[in-house]
């Protein structure tokens, strides 16, 4: 009986011992569960956070089997995720094939060398991609390698960005070596004419110097006047250009009449260059010689005189042609053709950049800024028009103004023109010069002296209006900065006297704020310093003409 009892008590304490083996063993298979659940959860994050990661990643195990990519990676190389999973080795991975990247991944995988280097995967699409690839190896404690990561970034806009910094460091390059070229061009341009003026003048200030070589020597003064005086035109306009300071007035004139101020001014430019022998032709079409275009007619003039002056320079011997054709129905083109050396392809659009010559050798044949290409097409913009060149080495060149949308009439304004060269004569008219400066006034009075005409001088605004009340005035040449009374209330005064009296607004490069003044008070002419005889003369006529 004790023996059965004692049986069951012992019985009942395995069960009871077994009961809470049991209950350990849930317990620590809950906890193991749980921990199963947390790395689960955390592989999943880990998985997420390297999903969005902007570089592309590629893990290996240490036998070179891809264990994981990213979707950075799958998108770049058009690369399913799940490839991850049938266990693919990194070898067959074909982008990789014969690259320098393939190189260096074997060399990681078989003696643990880790890199970063920039390189090209050509097969990746079918622009220059360029990218950042870094391989490193992954250890345990024991600095053993467990697996090898490849991370990948595209560096194609770096690269871009580089190549385009390169390039703009160039161009500044070349562009400060054309300065300095074009500074140690025009330092000579300008002293070689100023060393004349100044030698010759000291060889005129000579007592009993004969009349042939006073008159040589003057000629030569002349000259490199206007050689100095193109100069500093060509620095003074480039630079308005660049600053967008230079204003457009536009004008309603005889095309026949540009050509013809055009074709006199041919005469000096060939005695400029010792050209005389040179044929200049004037090509007018005899259908439109009545033709009237709107336009900047001073930066007309300077354009062709440019185009004409060039075609002097660059040709030895032959024809030099000037004209015009009508483009589009309503736009007109005018042209210099010169049967010259020409001008190269390669130079076709550098030469109208600034400070630009086909031969910038300090041995070059002729001499010039470089400039004056560069202002004729900042000038022709201006107008809303555009220049081209066709032209062939050993052949000669064209070049060509084009000004779309610039013609007004074909038949409403008569030319006022000197075609034939003779004097002017206006014995019958009256110019008042209003001027502050004597010597302006001086110097109009030479140039006008051969025409007849009667000349009056104002030094003030108040002066101006006293000569009014005097005498009949038929033209006032007044200048812009004229002293005692504004500009605008003098030029009405002055329509209120007499409507029929014509202006002529004479000065420096007017400013913005003049320049909307005189448009707006309807002055018939802006004639700018320095004066020329030629142009003040055509000027003059073409207000007779009109009134």
């Amino acid at each position: 009986m004790r023996n059965k009892q004692a049986l069951e008590s012992e019985e009942n304490d395995n069960i009871s011992r077994l009961t809470e083996r049991i209950r350990e063993l849930e317990s620590k298979l809950s906890e193991y569960e749980k921990s199963i659940s947390d790395l689960t959860s955390k592989n999943v994050t880990y998985t997420d956070v390297l999903n969005h990661v902007p570089l592309a990643m590629l893990s290996l195990d240490t036998f070179g089997y891809i264990q994981f990519i990213n979707s950075t990676f799958s998108k770049l190389f058009d690369y399913a995720q799940t490839n991850q999973n049938q266990h693919v080795h990194i070898s067959r991975f074909l982008q990789f094939d014969d690259t320098r990247l393939s190189e260096k991944i074997s060399r990681l995988l078989d003696d643990h060398v880790q890199f970063d280097i920039e390189t090209r995967i050509s097969d990746l699409d079918a622009s220059d991609s360029y990218f950042r690839v870094r391989g490193i190896s992954i250890t345990n404690s024991e600095q053993k390698a467990t697996a090898h990561l490849i991370i990948i970034g595209n560096i194609t806009q770096r690269r871009l960005a580089e190549k385009d910094l390169i390039l703009a460091k160039e161009k500044a390059e070349e562009g400060n070596m054309l300065k300095t070229a074009f500074l140690s061009n025009l330092s000579h341009e300008i002293r070689t004419p100023l060393n004349h003026i100044l030698g010759f003048l000291e060889l005129l200030l000579m007592e009993n110097l004969p009349s042939e070589d006073r008159e040589e020597y003057t000629q030569i003064v002349r000259g490199s006047s206007d050689i100095l005086l193109k100069r500093i035109e060509d620095v003074i306009s480039i630079s308005k250009i660049e600053t967008r300071q230079m204003d457009v007035h536009n004008d309603n004139l005889a095309v026949s009449e540009i050509l013809h101020y055009v074709f006199n001014e041919s005469k000096r430019i060939q005695h400029q260059h010792n050209k005389q022998h040179l044929q200049i032709i004037l090509n007018e079409q005899t259908d439109y010689r009545n033709l009237i275009i709107s336009a900047d007619i001073r930066k007309v003039h300077q354009i062709l005189i440019n185009f004409l002056d060039n075609a002097v320079v660059f040709t030895s011997t032959g024809q030099i042609e000037l004209g015009y054709f009508i483009e589009n129905m309503n736009g007109i083109c005018f042209y210099v053709k010169d049967p010259g050396i020409g001008i190269a392809p390669e130079f076709h659009e550098s030469i109208f950049e600034h400070f630009r010559q086909v031969d910038n050798s300090p041995t070059r044949v002729v001499g010039g800024s470089g400039l004056g290409l560069a202002i004729a097409s900042g000038m022709a913009k201006l107008m809303k028009g555009s220049i081209t060149l066709d032209s062939t080495p050993e052949k000669g060149s064209t070049f060509y103004l084009h000004l779309p949308e610039s013609i007004i009439s074909v038949h409403s304004m008569e030319p006022s023109y000197n075609q034939l060269g003779i004097d002017y004569s206006w014995t019958d008219k009256t110019i008042l010069i209003a001027d502050y400066e004597l010597a302006n006034f001086n110097l109009m009075k030479m140039m006008l002296s051969k025409t007849k005409v009667e000349l009056h001088w104002a030094k003030t605004g108040e002066k101006l209006i006293s000569h009014l009340n005097e005498f009949k005035v038929d033209l006032v040449i007044l200048d812009v900065d004229l002293p005692g009374i504004p500009l605008v209330e003098l030029i009405n005064r002055i329509k209120e006297q007499d409507r029929q009296i014509r202006i002529v607004i004479i000065g420096n490069e007017l400013d913005f704020e003049q320049t909307q003044v005189i448009e707006k008070e309807h002055v018939d002419h802006l004639l700018f310093k320095p004066i020329n005889k030629p142009e003040l003369l055509h000027v003059i006529n073409r207000q007779f003409v009109v009134s």
